[in-house]
């Protein structure tokens, strides 16, 4: 029987794995709990839904193929939604479920949906941040996960972009072995993932609560 997308994404933000993102950026702090109690709470009760349809969560029309996205400009106590890529789901029953993805395809999605959580942790806290780190941190976040979900691809040169460079620096803390207090990025590292993230509009980094 096929996997809703819906506990699909319940048991990423359940997994031992989210038991490594623990650090702080800047002024935002990632942390396990934040993603299996906080988020996946908002997901049970449908303060976050999930969408395939890109009008829910942008009134720009999407660039290609979009990936998933994450509503952030939504008004507290309204229905927030979490864009999810049609081309990874279908419709069974009243349900939208997963299609058949490889190892790596699991990897990426698995990593594409913590990116995501991650600004809806962002927005659950209600922290002001600049569009930079609120990319960068998730950038990291997903990498960490990425690289845990199975995502061992070689990085070849660090700085060839921000996803290079959020994969080696995640490669650095996970040598260290699971963090038992939040990592402390080095500032340089927050600097050049900063410089070099892609940022949407300034307008939609609103985090203002679920």
């Amino acid at each position: 029987m096929a996997e809703t997308v819906k506990s699909f994404v319940l048991q990423t933000l359940s997994s031992p794995h989210v038991d490594w993102l623990n650090f702080r950026f800047d002024n935002t702090l990632v942390y396990p709990s934040g993603y299996r109690n906080d988020v996946a709470r908002a997901f049970e009760s449908e303060r976050i839904r999930i969408t395939i349809n890109y009008a829910d969560v942008s009134h720009d029309p999407p660039a290609g193929a979009p990936g998933a996205a994450y509503a952030m400009d939504t008004a507290r106590g309204q229905t927030h939604y979490l864009f999810f890529p049609p081309a990874l789901a279908h419709r069974c029953g009243r349900d939208l479920c997963i299609n058949v993805l490889t190892s790596f395809e699991e990897a990426n999605l698995r990593r594409t949906i913590i990116h995501e959580c991650t600004h809806a942790l962002q927005d659950y806290q209600r922290v002001r941040l600049t569009p930079q780190t609120a990319e960068a941190s998730a950038y990291l976040a997903g990498a960490i996960t990425g690289r845990r979900w199975g995502d061992h691809h070689i990085v070849a040169n660090e700085r060839a972009g921000a996803h290079a460079y959020a994969f080696s620096l995640a490669d650095r803390l996970l040598q260290q072995g699971l963090p038992h207090r939040p990592w402390a990025i080095p500032a340089e590292d927050i600097a050049w993932l900063k410089a070099h993230v892609l940022v949407g509009r300034l307008e939609r980094y609103v985090f203002n609560g679920i």
